[in-house]
């Protein structure tokens, strides 16, 4: 997916420095949304976000 720029939720920064820098989490599903603009979004799937 071609971007010109990435934007990323503070939802899928805090889940990724959940547990700290030693030991991040190995997988994360993610959703990725592009606009007509052409930026992308970034955020953690529906079901991830139970966990």
């Amino acid at each position: 997916m071609k971007a010109k720029e990435v934007k990323i939720e503070e939802g899928v920064n805090q889940k990724l420095w959940s547990r700290g820098i030693e030991n991040p989490p190995r997988r994360i599903k993610l959703e990725m949304e592009r606009d007509d603009e052409g930026v992308v979004s970034v955020r953690l799937a529906p079901e991830a976000e139970s966990s």
